[in-house]
Order: structure tokens, then C-alpha cells, then sequence
């Protein structure tokens, strides 16, 4: 299992603006600018990495080798979508045994198809299992047969970030400013990592 990037977030989840007020930086101070910059966009990433979360909406494939088990096997069947909340599966491709790339199309597909079902209601990773009364196609034996893309984040604004989230980056940003040069980072990030840990998921979703 892999997860690929298609298309990255269009804008990152805090402004220079917020984090110039937030660090008490004077208004005619712009010297760390391009730093602070530089730190925001290190801090999703650090928030993203340890919560195992997209924040801000962005396009992901999952690729996977094949499909769960047949129901005599797997009774579930399902697919879980890491990095948490999903608002739409674009569509699963998959290899069939003749070595030929078919596409399934679902509720939220545009066009919208019936070759699966989804649950995008868990804020832990949405879920998708066979149509009704059906099975998993059968794929060729490679690597990459199955891949899944799918939108997942919060959303497309800052705003739909959970506060604490957002909060948690600051204080990461807070952290690495104030204290960079420091050799013993860790004893800075407790406050970050407090706020941001009851949101962090489990292995799986990494």
C-alpha cells in the first residue's frame, strides 16, 4: 500500500499575517517574513505527520495490489481511505485479469456510478465496500493493480481546520522561531503536540 499526492492543498492553513500578530512581531518588522513563511508550511507538514491528516483539501491515490478478499473469505470487504476526513472518491481503476485498466465509479464520482458503496462519515478515513449482492472484481497479478483517489481534508478554507488543530501549529511555529538554534528541540514541542494528539490516528492511516 502506498499513498501518491495528484493535486497538493492550494493554500496553507495559517497566513503570515496570523503568525506575525501570534508572535507579537511589530508591523514595520518584516525581516523574518520569508522565515515565518517558511515555518508555516513546515508546521502542516508537521501537524499533517502527526496526526496522519490531510488538512486542507487535496487530491490522494491509494494503490493497492489488489481488492479484499472475496466475502467467503473477508466478510467486510472494505477499503479504508487513510488520512482521515474523505468528501469524495473521484474513482477506483483497477487492472482486470486480462490486463486491461477498467474503472468503478460511486456515489460521489462524477459521473456518479453504482460499482461500489462509500461511507465518508468517519472523520477517521471514509470506507468502501462492493456494490451491493457483489465482489471485488478479479484483478491480474501486478504490483499497483488497484488504486483509489479520492479528495481528503477539511476542506478548501482555514477555516474548516478544527481550532485546535490550527492552534497546535502556531505553537509549532512559536516553537521553531523562538527556538531555533536550539539543539533540544523536543523539549519545545510539548504544548504543539498536546493539542494536536487527540486528533492524531492510528497506524493504519499513515
Amino acid at each position: 500500500m502506498r499513498i501518491v499526492t495528484i493535486t497538493a492543498a492550494a493554500v496553507e492553513p495559517l497566513t503570515l499575517d496570523e503568525l506575525r500578530l501570534f508572535l507579537k512581531i511589530d508591523a514595520d518588522n518584516t525581516e523574518d517574513d520569508s522565515l515565518i513563511t517558511q515555518l508555516i508550511a513546515g508546521s502542516r507538514e508537521w501537524c499533517e505527520t502527526f496526526t496522519r491528516r490531510a488538512l486542507i483539501t487535496r487530491t490522494l491515490e491509494l494503490v493497492l495490489d489488489g481488492f479484499p478478499p472475496c466475502a467467503t473469505i473477508s466478510p467486510r470487504r472494505e477499503i479504508m481511505l487513510p488520512r482521515g476526513r474523505a468528501t469524495a472518491v473521484d474513482r477506483i481503476t483497477y487492472v482486470d485479469t486480462d490486463g486491461t485498466t477498467q474503472t468503478l465509479t460511486g456515489p460521489t464520482s462524477t459521473p456518479v456510478g453504482t460499482g461500489y458503496q462509500e461511507d465518508l462519515s468517519d472523520d477517521y478515513g471514509a470506507v468502501l465496500v462492493p456494490a451491493y449482492g457483489s465482489d471485488w472484481p478479479s484483478t491480474r497479478d501486478v504490483m499497483g493493480a488497484v488504486k483509489v483517489r479520492y479528495k481528503a481534508g477539511y476542506g478548501d478554507a482555514s477555516t474548516a481546520v478544527p481550532a485546535q488543530l490550527l492552534d497546535a501549529m502556531r505553537y509549532h511555529v512559536a516553537t521553531m522561531y523562538e527556538g531555533r538554534g536550539e539543539q533540544d528541540t523536543k523539549a519545545w514541542t510539548g504544548v504543539a503536540e498536546a493539542l494536536a494528539r487527540p486528533y492524531q490516528i492510528g497506524w493504519f492511516g499513515s
